[in-house]
């Protein structure tokens, strides 16, 4: 059996660039190192390079100790974070069942699954 994650879609490839542009932004406006990112968030350099790269997305446990680090809201470096489109496709491919409907109502996306299953997902 062979794990890991789904290959990158285009938009989450361009999404790598922006990240890494942006967090190598705010490193330099604060004067940190990755070193001083790494002690400041736990992240391991291997992985934090890998972002300042363009190699890898961050995990959302990770995009929330880089915001915390470095006092800034999340989307202000994470694309994904402020692109609805994108969230719902998430919402959407972490529901482990067959049939899957997305209704959009004002803020809120609410996504129908079946066979009884019904969740509100607040998009922020």
């Amino acid at each position: 059996m062979v794990r890991g994650r789904e290959p990158l879609t285009d938009k989450e490839k361009s999404y790598k660039k922006i990240l890494a542009e942006n967090l190598n932004q705010l490193l330099k406006a604060e004067q940190k190192s990755k070193v001083d990112v790494r002690k400041g968030t736990g992240i391991p350099v291997s992985t934090l390079t890998d972002y300042f790269q363009a190699r890898n997305l961050p995990v959302s446990a990770n995009v929330k100790k880089l915001a915390k680090f470095f006092d800034v809201p999340a989307s202000t470096f994470d694309p994904r974070l402020s692109d609805e489109d994108y969230q719902a496709e998430i919402v959407i491919k972490s529901a482990s069942v067959k049939e899957r409907k997305v209704i959009y109502e004002g803020e809120y996306l609410t996504v129908i699954v079946r066979p009884s299953k019904s969740s509100q997902i607040l998009l922020q």
